[in-house]
């Protein structure tokens, strides 16, 4: 498999990552990218970034049987459009739905880049 990658955590991101490599209008993803807060500190991981300005976040059954936080998901969400950053959440579903996902990443890319500066 040349392009297994050891840095996905979990079978919904291979999976995910398999289907993704094969759209070509989709940035090839970053896997795992970190950002840091000003002193340094790790202050959030992502699953996936495509074009340095879409977050991709698989949540699969893992992250439901660790106890779903909908107010901790929307602190982080906000913590990355804070950040500029075009956070998008999918799952099982889209996975066995693959134009479901393509739609919903070509739409974040879409929605992402036509983002006015306000000054």
């Amino acid at each position: 498999m040349p392009e297994a990658d050891g840095r996905s955590e979990s079978v919904g991101e291979s999976r995910s990552r398999a289907l993704v490599l094969a759209w070509p209008e989709i940035p090839r993803p970053d896997l795992q990218r970190e950002f840091f807060n000003r002193a340094g500190a790790l202050e959030v991981r992502v699953d996936f970034l495509f074009g340095e300005v879409v977050v991709g976040e698989f949540d699969g059954a893992g992250k439901r049987k660790k106890g779903f936080d909908a107010d901790a998901r929307l602190e982080r969400d906000t913590l990355l459009i804070d950040r500029g950053l075009w956070p998008t959440h999918w799952g099982w579903m889209d996975c066995a739905e693959p134009d479901r996902l393509r739609t919903k990443l070509r739409d974040a890319l879409r929605r992402a880049c036509s983002r006015v500066s306000v000054k």
